[in-house]
């Protein structure tokens, strides 16, 4: 199996060329060899399962594959015999894997076929949210302006700190690179507040969003070095005041 990482850079490539499916393209994309006669409905190529979604022991998590094939072609799904009925098909399987390809081949009066889809299995799945605000930049503006003692004494950060001491939320803050008019941007900003940063980093993170507000959907139509040179300038400004975390 291909462990290849998938790094921000490389998303923000493939992102801005249009590319889809980031995680599972290439070798490990879903495919036909007989598109429209045999398909895989059921989990979807990319679907992330759980518990939920079938039956999850020691050995690993059951689940219930489906789709359609050619009236009274014979079907295995990962080699195994599916049922027929109709031109619906359904078989269960055993993930073990963190990653699977399922894999399901029809033949009969159209032939042999195969369609292929992987999946992901979340073993440690858990309830959980991502609290994420976009469209930041003035309560940077307001601490370099005001040179506050205190990253907090920003009322904007306060109240987020306020949020996670109640609720535990975690938040990560997208921020722009410059305000509309160009009078701040983060290269103004103070790098004597990095151990705070450091300090909240567990609960508190900042992130890349986009040069500035305006114009609106800045990288519909810009070209992958655009999009990737605004995300260095961003990231580099962030490292630089804030420090780099990797992790969490």
């Amino acid at each position: 199996m291909n462990k290849t990482r998938f790094h921000r850079r490389h998303f923000l490539k493939a992102g801005a060329a249009g590319a889809a499916g980031i995680v599972l393209r290439g070798p490990h994309a879903a495919w036909a060899t007989n598109p429209g006669l045999l398909r895989i409905e059921e989990p979807f190529h990319g679907a992330v399962l759980n518990h939920r979604h079938g039956r999850q022991t020691s050995d690993g998590l059951t689940i219930q594959v489906t789709g359609g094939a050619p009236l009274g072609d014979r079907v295995l799904v990962n080699g195994k015999p599916a049922e027929r009925a109709g031109t619906a098909f359904s078989a269960e399987l055993l993930l073990r894997e963190t990653e699977t390809d399922i894999v399901a081949a029809s033949e009969g009066s159209y032939g042999y076929g195969e369609h292929q889809v992987r999946v992901v299995w979340d073993k440690h799945s858990k309830p959980r949210y991502r609290f994420a605000i976009d469209d930041n930049i003035f309560f940077l503006r307001d601490i370099a302006q005001n040179n506050y003692r205190s990253l907090f004494d920003c009322f904007y950060l306060d109240m987020l700190r306020g949020l996670h001491r109640e609720y535990g939320t975690l938040f990560a803050l997208n921020i722009y690179f410059a305000t509309n008019d160009g009078l701040f941007d983060l290269t103004r900003f103070p790098d004597r507040y990095k151990k705070e940063w450091r300090d909240n980093a567990d609960w508190l993170k900042l992130a890349f969003h986009a040069h500035a507000d305006q114009p609106d959907r800045p990288y519909q139509y810009a070209s992958p070095q655009k999009l990737i040179a605004d995300f260095d300038k961003v990231a580099e400004q962030i490292h630089r005041f804030a420090g780099e975390v990797r992790g969490g």
